[in-house]
C-alpha cells in the first residue's frame, strides 16, 4: 500500500504547480499545460484523500486560509487559460477570413460569379 502524502506536503506540491502554471501560460508555453493538468489532478485526488483523512480533520482549521488561497490561485489561471483560449480563436479566425478573402480575387468569371482561385491574393494598383 503506498503512503500517502502529508496534507502539508500535498498544499505545498499544489502551490508550486499553480505558479509554475501561471508563469507558463503567461509566457505562452501552451504546450506543456497538458503535463501539468495531469499532474494537478492527481496532487487534488491526493488533497480529497488527506482532507477525508480522520487524522488530518484536527488541522484542516490550520491549514483553511492555504486552501482558500489555492482556490484563489486556480481560479486567476482559469482566467488566463480562458483568455488564451480566446486569443487562439480570434487568432484563427482571422487567419481563416485572410485565407478566404485571398481566394476571392475580385474578377468575375462567364456566369458573372466571382471564382475561388487557391493561392491568389488581391493586388491594388494606382495608375494615375
Amino acid at each position: 500500500m503506498p503512503i500517502e502524502p502529508s496534507l502539508k506536503a500535498v498544499l505545498d506540491g499544489l502551490e508550486s504547480l499553480l505558479e509554475r502554471e501561471k508563469a507558463l501560460l503567461l509566457a505562452g508555453r501552451y504546450d506543456e499545460a497538458g503535463a501539468i493538468a495531469r499532474r494537478k489532478e492527481e496532487l487534488c485526488e491526493a488533497l480529497d484523500r488527506a482532507l477525508i483523512d480522520p487524522l488530518n480533520a484536527a488541522q484542516i482549521s490550520v491549514f483553511r486560509k492555504r486552501l482558500s488561497a489555492l482556490v484563489a490561485r486556480a481560479q486567476e489561471n482559469e482566467q488566463h487559460l480562458s483568455a488564451a483560449k480566446a486569443g487562439v480563436s480570434m487568432a484563427r479566425a482571422r487567419l481563416r477570413e485572410i485565407m478566404n478573402r485571398e481566394r476571392n480575387v475580385g474578377v468575375y468569371g462567364e456566369t458573372g460569379e466571382k471564382p475561388l482561385v487557391p493561392n491568389a491574393c488581391v493586388t491594388r494598383h494606382k495608375f494615375a
